[in-house]
């Protein structure tokens, strides 16, 4: 049998409720829905988590947070799990990622299995903006930065540290109205790194054709604070708000620890460029499907487009993805076009109503390939996609954990935001949904009369509330006896000084320091 391709597309903090393929009101994803045709869309794809790290490590590893145990920042995947680079390449299959996340990486381990691993360790977009804006040139040489000119004396300081001080020191400037306008306006002619991914995604493919090849690609278009080409950042922005966009707060840091305010406006001008985002991968994605088709390896190929979380634009009062186990984080977009070997002469596509996880995909990867190294079988807690040859979990529902409801920026606040520090772990079907709560507070949803879960029906007596507390049984128990195990490691305030800088320095971008 001639063993696919496999093809795997993040993107980061995309969730289902924005994609036009699943019902939005927007046209976000009007390039794949002129393919859909050639994918099978699963209506009910529910992550193991809301946030990067423990998802990507479930989806590597086909296991729950509370199995992988990679769960607060400085957690490194244990030598025993097998990965999905891992895996492929020990099949002969050549592996490569394109990923610029630090939480995916030599920092947790996930970088495991990959023949090459592309991380765009060169500047980012602020650093390229500051040489733009303050390069010494006639009109800026009388920009006084001391901190700068104190730090540049020093001939030691590395080029990430000097990246890292232009990028604070933009930050500051970008208070001021006037420069706020204008590094809004030069960003428009970027984006964060899509086009260089296609571009590495092409040349990889190329290189590596002749021979079986796993590609992982992480967008990180959709992740605050969004960087995206003008045409498409533009694109949703066609209403009237009570701040330009460009004054809009995209930094959940400032919105908890009260340094501005934000109104429902606010929040819709961050949605619309986050659909901006959307449709700008859209399009991105879109050329990676037609690259293969070109290149005549779509057919021997398995692809997969999904996401690692969804994101919290307002939702619950909530401003990125953290804190909750509400379905604007855990319920993601999956795509798969599977390859011709699948299913004999009958193409499997169409739409899937199951409920399916990001831990299942290696499952079914596994499956696919017909390996039944035992090790392995046993490691994946998933369910295949295309068979019941491996089969873990009943296809009714979906299990999702959050452990520790506090990253690193928001550590100081625990006391303030004290209704947040609990762990959750939820067990959601089709259409119901029961969220435990550590402190007590549980909730119960009716998803097919309150998709956006407004109303807790935990004192409702309906039935459904003890069905669904029995199936969690098993996994609530397991969850709490990691959790009793590493209590301590979880609750810990991380050192930051053993985080190497420039690790440090593209967390803090991303907003989690």
């Amino acid at each position: 049998m001639k063993r696919p391709n496999v093809v795997l597309i993040v993107m980061d903090a995309v969730r289902a409720r924005n994609l036009s393929i699943y019902g939005y009101e927007e046209k976000t994803t009007p390039m794949l829905e002129s393919i859909l045709h050639d994918f099978m869309l699963y209506r009910n794809a529910i992550s193991s988590s809301c946030w990067t790290l423990p998802s990507h490590a479930s989806t590597f590893t086909g296991t729950y947070t509370s199995k992988h145990r990679v769960v607060v920042d400085g957690d490194i995947l244990d030598c025993s799990f097998k990965t999905m680079a891992e895996v492929l390449r020990a099949t002969g299959y050549a592996t490569t990622a394109v990923c610029r996340n630090p939480y995916v990486s030599g920092f947790s381990g996930l970088n495991r299995g990959f023949d090459l691993f592309y991380d765009f360790r060169y500047p980012s977009i602020k650093s390229t903006l500051w040489r733009l804006l303050l390069s010494k040139r006639q009109g800026v040489a009388h920009v006084t930065l001391p901190t700068l000119k104190k730090r540049e004396s020093n001939e030691h300081a590395s080029a990430r540290e000097q990246n890292f001080i232009h990028e604070r020191i933009l930050e500051n400037l970008q208070e001021f109205g006037l420069f706020k306008k204008t590094t809004w306006f030069l960003k428009g002619f970027f984006d964060k790194h899509a086009r260089s991914i296609d571009t590495l995604a092409f040349r990889s493919i190329e290189r590596f054709r002749r021979r079986p090849f796993f590609l992982f690609l992480h967008y990180g278009e959709a992740h605050i604070p969004y960087v995206i080409p003008r045409r498409f950042r533009d694109k949703f922005l066609t209403f009237k708000s009570t701040r330009k966009p460009w004054e809009v707060n995209q930094d959940h840091r400032k919105y908890y620890f009260g340094k501005v305010e934000m109104t429902e406006s606010d929040f819709r001008v961050l949605e619309a460029l986050y659909n901006g985002a959307i449709s700008y991968l859209d399009k991105r994605i879109y050329g990676i499907y037609s690259f293969l088709q070109r290149k005549e390896l779509l057919d021997d190929t398995l692809l997969i487009i999904t996401s690692d979380h969804g994101e919290n634009l307002g939702d619950h009062g909530i401003l990125f993805h953290h804190f909750c186990l509400y379905d604007s984080l855990i319920r993601i977009p999956l795509l798969i076009k599977y390859p011709a070997i699948v299913n004999g002469d009958k193409k499997l596509c169409g739409t899937e109503e199951r409920v399916v996880q990001n831990v299942d995909l290696l499952a079914t990867i596994v499956d696919i390939l017909g390996m039944k190294e035992k090790s392995l079988v046993t490691q994946v807690q998933g369910n295949s996609l295309v068979t019941s040859n491996i089969k873990n979990r009943d296809y009714s529902y979906a299990i999702s954990e959050l452990m520790e409801p506090f990253r690193p920026a928001l550590r100081a606040l625990k006391n303030k935001l004290k209704r947040y520090d609990r762990r959750l772990i939820t067990i959601r079907t089709r259409n119901k949904k029961f969220i435990h709560s550590s402190d007590g507070s549980h909730e119960f949803y009716d998803l097919e009369k309150d998709p956006k879960e407004t109303n807790n029906l935990i004192n409702s007596g309906d039935s459904c509330i003890l069905e669904l507390k029995e199936k969690l049984r098993p996994w609530l128990k397991a969850f709490n006896n990691f959790y009793n195990k590493r209590k301590q490691k979880i609750e810990e305030r991380i050192k930051t000084e053993h985080i190497e800088a420039h690790v440090k320095n593209r967390l803090k971008e991303m907003g989690y320091f």
